[in-house]
């Protein structure tokens, strides 16, 4: 869906709002959604031609009939705790939740729910929080510097109540690079060496992923060696 808020004749800009909910960072952005609970349906895409649009399609289409038969059964066992958890957290991971982060984690703990649906809300919900604290520090502040200062803070208060990314999640490399610089400001050596671990796993994934790139291991290299160093004058510090 292109222009999120021209289509939805909804009143908007182009930086908040409806383009943010679902998941939009700049125009056009594209979405196939679920017209009843407004869920969406596929990552961003471009519609480089026709099998593109063709495939698209496809992928949300099925998608769209795997929620409705979902949905058609939650509505039919109202009483059945694992499956309107299950449903609830779908549609969060869908970007058309009706719950708070508190309110799924809780529901994440629904017992009988579907291992491997709770393994992937795992993993969506370390991502929501970490997307949380870079939107609260950048609406905190008012300088490039607050900002930072303030992602970095709660990125690390995040790595002490145990928060992790995936090496290949989107937002790893920025999570953990400012994470650390936030354990080592605040002088916590055990949070910092999580945060050094998590950076290099990450970096080191960029590198596996791009086999033909033979100039980024050396920078690579070189951003793990910097990370370390700041790492090693903490524990030296400490000591």
């Amino acid at each position: 869906m292109p222009y999120l808020n021209i289509t939805t004749h909804l009143d908007d800009t182009v930086d908040q709002g409806l383009l943010n909910e679902k998941g939009g960072s700049g125009f056009p952005t594209l979405f196939f959604m679920e017209p009843e609970t407004g869920a969406v349906l596929n990552d961003w895409w471009w519609p480089e031609d026709e099998d593109k649009v063709r495939e698209a399609l496809k992928a949300a289409t099925a998608k769209a009939d795997e929620l409705k038969a979902l949905m058609a059964k939650a509505k039919a066992a109202p009483d059945d705790k694992a499956l309107q958890a299950h449903l609830a957290i779908k549609l969060a991971m869908m970007r058309a939740a009706d719950k708070s982060m508190e309110e799924l984690a809780e529901l994440a703990k629904t017992e009988g729910l579907d291992p491997a649906l709770k393994a992937e809300f795992d993993a969506w919900y370390a991502g929501a929080l970490v997307q949380k604290a870079y939107d609260d520090a950048a609406a905190s502040a008012e300088s490039r510097k607050e900002f930072m200062e303030a992602a970095q803070s709660g990125f690390y208060e995040l790595l002490k109540k145990g928060i992790r990314l995936e090496p290949g999640h989107e937002s790893a490399q920025m999570y953990y690079d400012l994470g650390l610089t936030g354990a080592i400001t605040a002088g916590d050596k055990e949070v910092a060496t999580v945060a050094f671990e998590g950076f290099a796993a990450t970096l080191n994934k960029i590198v596996e992923d791009n086999p033909d790139n033979t100039d980024l291991k050396g920078k690579v290299e070189g951003a793990i060696a910097d990370a370390k160093k700041r790492l090693d004058a903490l524990e030296e510090t400490a000591e």
